[in-house]
């Protein structure tokens, strides 16, 4: 027997994806609507097309169009010295698990990259030109690497693109982070990450046969891939409308993603605090009852998951993602706590470029929502308003240059 449960979802906006903003619920109450059949079968759709695409795939109608100026111009520089996090080959190499205690990187040794091309010849084809010098070949990788972590993200994509999907795999990671925190245009870095988005699905395919090799080295790659994928996907579906993005299939698309990360890896601190994450925001963005029925959301094991992945890497994005779970799911009833997680995460001692911007975005936040502790507007009213502002000022709010990105500090 079908059962109605009380939702935030309307059919037109399911079955208009282009709809330009989502009409939020009355303040106080998550889930104001009744919905029929027909909304449930909208969104089945989307789930099923989904599946049936695949891991990687996306339909045209699901892309951004990119204008080659987002990619080609010259990119922001991080606003801190890189030298602060500079490396030598020798250090990253010795320091190599505690750097990827997030994102779980297998070193890339010669060994494993001969293994890797001899088991996989679809990554040896999509290395245009190489020789067969796998010693040269880990050294180039990381001087990649080396450029990654001190913060030079624009040379890590040019120089990624040398060396086969494992070089692009690490370039497209450095777009990612740029677009979300050094582009100060929200369609500019919309593009970046559509862009990232492709690529990653271009050379992802030929780590797919990784997603059931015995050897954990192997299957980390692809879960890196995939992990990839959910960052450039995902930043853009906070950023627009519910609408927007069950149309364009980021939600269950992100989902799966996150369901191929956990059954390969499920003990990556990214991909536990992803899926935590995910479940808060689709109740932040339809609503708790709705959620759960129709999403899937675990509401009861978010917190459990988030201090799960701190037990596991005491991460500054995993806090912030922690303390925006806390707002999504209890607005300003816990606001203290969700401010108490946002200066944990901006106090965290960043260990490469990365890790500060993700500090510098937790300070950024933590005073947005101070400001929000300090007025008498509901959560809600601050989402609608920082939305708005973010969409009519073309300006991403994740962005932490400080001469150029401002918080959203609500009056």
């Amino acid at each position: 027997m079908f059962v109605k449960p009380r939702m935030a979802l309307l059919l037109c906006s399911l079955l208009l994806p282009a709809v330009p903003a989502w009409s939020a619920p009355a303040a106080g109450n998550d889930d104001v609507m009744d919905a029929g059949e027909a909304e449930f079968d909208a969104i089945e759709a989307q789930r099923r097309k989904a599946q049936n695409e695949g891991a990687w795939a996306m339909s045209k109608d699901e892309q951004i169009a990119i204008d080659r100026k987002a990619l080609d111009k010259p990119w922001n520089k991080v606003p801190f010295g890189t030298q602060a996090f500079d490396m030598t080959p020798e250090q990253i190499r010795g320091n190599w698990d505690q750097l990827m205690s997030g994102l779980g990187v297998p070193y890339p040794s010669a060994q494993m990259l001969r293994n890797a091309y001899e088991r996989y010849p679809q990554l040896r084809n999509a290395h245009k030109g190489f020789n067969g010098d796998f010693e040269q070949l880990e050294r180039d990788l990381l001087s990649v690497w080396r450029l990654f972590f001190r913060g030079d993200y624009q040379a890590t994509m040019v120089e990624g693109q040398k060396y086969g999907p494992m070089g692009k795999l690490i370039g497209k990671m450095s777009q990612i982070f740029y677009a979300i925190y050094l582009e100060p245009d929200l369609a500019h870095k919309h593009m970046l990450l559509q862009d990232s988005t492709n690529t990653i699905r271009e050379f992802g395919e030929a780590f797919d046969l990784m997603k059931k090799d015995k050897e954990a080295q192997f299957r980390n790659n692809y879960v890196v891939a995939r992990l990839a994928y959910i960052y450039s996907i995902g930043r853009i579906a906070e950023d627009v409308p519910i609408p927007v993005a069950i149309g364009r299939n980021y939600v269950f698309k992100v989902l799966g993603a996150i369901d191929d990360v956990q059954t390969l890896a499920p003990e990556n601190p990214l991909g536990i605090a992803a899926r935590a994450g995910a479940d808060a925001n689709v109740v932040r963005k339809v609503g708790k009852a709705t959620g759960r029925i129709t999403f899937g959301a675990r509401q009861n094991t978010i917190r459990a998951d988030f201090e799960r992945a701190l037990k596991r890497a005491d991460l500054a994005v995993v806090r912030y993602e922690y303390a925006n779970a806390i707002l999504y799911l209890n607005k300003k009833r816990d606001i203290d706590e969700a401010i108490g997680q946002l200066k944990r995460a901006a106090a965290t001692k960043p260990r490469y470029a990365m890790e500060a911007l993700d500090a510098m975005y937790a300070s950024k936040r933590q005073r947005e929502v101070e400001a929000l502790a300090r007025s008498q507007a509901s959560f809600r009213s601050f989402e609608r308003k920082r939305l708005k502002h973010q969409k009519e000022s073309n300006q991403n709010l994740m962005c932490v240059l400080p001469d150029r990105c401002k918080p959203f500090l609500i009056q």
